[in-house]
């Protein structure tokens, strides 16, 4: 996946990213290196999500953003996604609870559509 993610950014002249494999809960950077820190459609797979969100946001700067994508269908509806998504990717699993049980209302921002 990082070789692909590299040639990617070669192929469309994009000089200013960097891609290392490691550890979400054990992010390599200082504290309060990045002004955005992102991640894409892996939360749902994650044992521990809330020591990543910790990292996450240790790594983000004062005034950044930690931001998670994630697939979060209504609970009725989740093992039918699941379901979907393995026919996609047989290697699919959906280890996290939702959200809503792990964070806190008062840290939690939303957007569904």
């Amino acid at each position: 996946m990082l070789t692909r993610a590299r040639e990617l950014a070669r192929s469309q002249h994009l000089r200013n990213l960097t891609f290392l494999q490691g550890d979400m809960e054990q992010l390599p950077f200082p504290d309060g290196r990045f002004s955005l820190v992102v991640t894409r459609y892996n939360f749902h797979q994650l044992l521990a999500p809330e020591r990543a969100l910790t990292e996450m946001v240790r790594a983000t700067r004062p005034g950044g953003r930690a931001t998670i994508v994630d697939a979060a269908p209504p609970p009725d509806k989740a093992q039918a996604y699941d379901e979907l998504e393995l026919v996609r990717d047989p290697s699919h699993v959906h280890r996290c609870p939702p959200a809503t049980s792990w964070i806190s209302p008062s840290k939690r921002a939303c957007r569904t559509s």
